[in-house]
């Protein structure tokens, strides 16, 4: 296993996948799992690390949600190193696009999130749902586009409009850390995750790793519940 996880950091290490796709209503630039994938393929015959990408639907509240698991298995053992999941919802609907479009594209975007967060190549920037704006069918009937893919083909306003993250990403900064979106909603907000407003998800996300922020709260909640829980016990032992 040190053996392994020696050989994925070294991959980590050298792993570049720069954003040279551009999305031209959001202004940014952004990679997805494919561009990530082809960077992969050379250094993992190098160190002898196969990578491999399920998917999964899981019902969370009332919608359901794409969870994609990248594994990394050590080639000359066979025995698995390390994995990582993400998370993607449908959109209940998506001009140009039909059903088998619609979840290849979520797949592809929750993949891009998992092998990311193995390879701690940071999605954060990458503002993958911002845009608001009507949409204008641009996709090839046969073609699975990414999400930032169809994204970028929708140019029609021009005014500034304010970033919003998505429920996705808020779920995803969560889980990576080892926490379920939903405990994770109920802390910090006393919610279930289909009733948090814009306003809810974009706090979390933006002060996720601050001081006294998202993360932090979560886990001295989490510190204060296992404290009590072995004060009761105590008590009750010496009862």
């Amino acid at each position: 296993m040190a053996n392994g996880m020696k050989k994925l950091l070294n991959i980590a290490a050298k792993l570049e996948v720069g954003k040279n796709r551009k999305n031209t209503f959001g202004k940014y630039a952004f990679r997805n799992a494919e561009d990530i994938l082809t960077g992969l393929k050379p250094l993992m015959v190098e160190y002898g690390v196969f990578i491999s990408i399920d998917d999964d639907v899981e019902l969370i509240g009332d919608r359901y949600y794409i969870k994609s698991t990248v594994s990394a298995y050590d080639a000359e053992t066979g025995d698995l190193i390390k994995e990582c999941h993400a998370f993607a919802r449908e959109s209940l609907a998506k001009k140009g696009m039909d059903d088998g479009q619609l979840t290849g594209a979520t797949s592809s975007y929750a993949r891009k999130y998992a092998l990311a967060g193995l390879f701690n190549l940071s999605p954060m920037k990458d503002l993958d749902e911002t845009h608001t704006s009507e949409e204008k069918p641009s996709i090839d009937a046969e073609t699975h586009h990414s999400l930032d893919e169809t994204h970028a083909r929708e140019e029609k306003p021009t005014m500034e409009m304010e970033t919003h993250h998505s429920i996705e990403e808020m779920i995803n900064l969560a889980y990576q850390k080892g926490i379920d979106g939903r405990a994770f909603a109920k802390v910090l907000y006393g919610k279930n995750l289909k009733d948090l407003s814009q306003d809810d998800i974009d706090n979390a996300v933006n002060r996720f790793y601050e001081k006294g922020g998202a993360l932090e709260y979560y886990l001295g909640h989490c510190d204060n519940v296992a404290k009590e829980s072995s004060r009761a016990e105590s008590e009750a032992r010496n009862g």
